[in-house]
């Protein structure tokens, strides 16, 4: 079984790219996703709160993500420090779900920053979803009722583009002038053949 890294920076639309895989019959582990679930566990809310304080905790003792966001976005050293907290029960999660799923050809991960926590060494191929800077904020800014100005801290926070799609196997581009299913199957056949060729 191939592990496949799908990824690129905030707004691109890898959520929807994934969706698509899914519906094409691939098991897609949303990395963010998974995320937020374990930031609901008692032992990752009291590391984060040791960390970051109590000024992040809503009344009913969970985190307040925007509130955290805020703190680590545009701090290098304190969006690291919550990735140590995070990132290893993501992964240690995505590995369990593997083994349930081992029967396929491959599987993807979505995640938003393989590349920046250095987790794209740990997958045999990385599709990077691309779209325009000006597009991708506009996305976001509507889809989280955000700030340009947090937009742009949240994107600084990531590799630039053009550095994850050198490192690509695959990309996707998501200009809204390329249709993206053509483009999801034909990866999808490329990467069946590949995980074929292992068998």
């Amino acid at each position: 079984m191939l592990k496949v890294g799908l990824t690129g920076n905030i707004g691109c639309g890898k959520s929807t790219v994934a969706k698509i895989f899914q519906t094409i019959g691939i098991p897609v582990f949303e990395a963010d996703h998974e995320a937020h679930l374990i930031m609901l566990e008692p032992h990752i809310i009291g590391t984060i709160l040791e960390a970051f304080g109590t000024s992040i905790v809503k009344p009913d003792g969970l985190i307040d993500r925007k509130k955290l966001a805020q703190i680590v976005f545009g701090d290098t050293e304190k969006l690291e420090k919550l990735n140590t907290i995070i990132h290893p029960a993501v992964q240690h999660a995505f590995s369990e779900w593997c083994k349930i799923h081992e029967s396929h050809p491959f599987v993807i991960e979505e995640a938003a920053i393989l590349f920046e926590t250095g987790l794209y060494k740990e997958f045999d191929l990385i599709i990077v979803v691309s779209a325009p800077e000006e597009v991708r904020a506009d996305r976001v800014i509507k889809r989280d009722r955000i700030s340009r100005d947090e937009f742009y801290s949240r994107e600084t926070a990531q590799w630039p583009e053009s550095k994850k799609t050198e490192l690509a196997d695959f990309i996707i581009y998501n200009d809204g002038q390329q249709q993206l299913i053509p483009q999801a199957i034909e990866i999808w056949r490329k990467i069946t053949r590949v995980a074929d060729m292992k068998i």
